[in-house]
């Protein structure tokens, strides 16, 4: 992807992301920020990250949160993408080894499977002993595609697998 292109693709993805909540604006300002600000970018990138810190603060003061709020709320959806990539690319280990998901406030938290299955993550972050989750997924053979009618053809041609994980507390 050129430069010209990745500006363009987070530009776009901050407009949307905006559009539809200034919330889910301020969290994908932040995730920009992540991705890119110890980056070498392009001048327009740059240019839009820098701007995007003032607009974080205003539209901050316009939602009556603070930044220590906005932070914890990222951080929290920073795990929670780590957590659903790891079990979405089934990359949970086998014969109960444990794999990081990242840290959360000075915690190291881990995830592993049971031999009945069933998955654990340490320290216990969730109020309830045990939950289920699940997701539909879209296996595709084919890793790269010419453009986005392509994808969405190949992804209408895919039957979609269903997915599922129960967790629950260590003993």
């Amino acid at each position: 992807m050129s430069d010209q292109q990745r500006f363009e693709e987070v530009r776009d993805r901050l407009r949307n992301a905006y559009r539809k909540h200034r919330w889910i604006g301020l969290l994908e300002s932040m995730h920009a920020d992540f991705l890119y600000s110890d980056q070498d970018v392009c001048i327009e990138l740059a240019e839009l990250l820098e701007s995007e810190q003032s607009k974080r603060k205003s539209v901050s003061r316009q939602l009556a949160t603070t930044k220590a709020k906005l932070k914890h709320a990222y951080d929290v959806m920073k795990w929670c993408d780590r957590c659903s990539l790891i079990l979405c690319q089934g990359k949970v280990p086998a014969m109960e080894r444990r794999l990081e998901i990242n840290s959360l406030y000075n915690d190291r938290y881990e995830i592993w499977q049971r031999e009945d299955k069933s998955l654990c993550i340490a320290p216990w972050p969730f109020s309830t002993d045990s939950f289920e989750v699940g997701v539909e997924v879209f296996k595709l053979q084919q890793l790269s595609f010419e453009n986005d009618r392509e994808l969405g053809d190949a992804l209408d041609a895919c039957k979609p697998e269903y997915r599922k994980w129960a967790f629950r507390q260590s003993d």
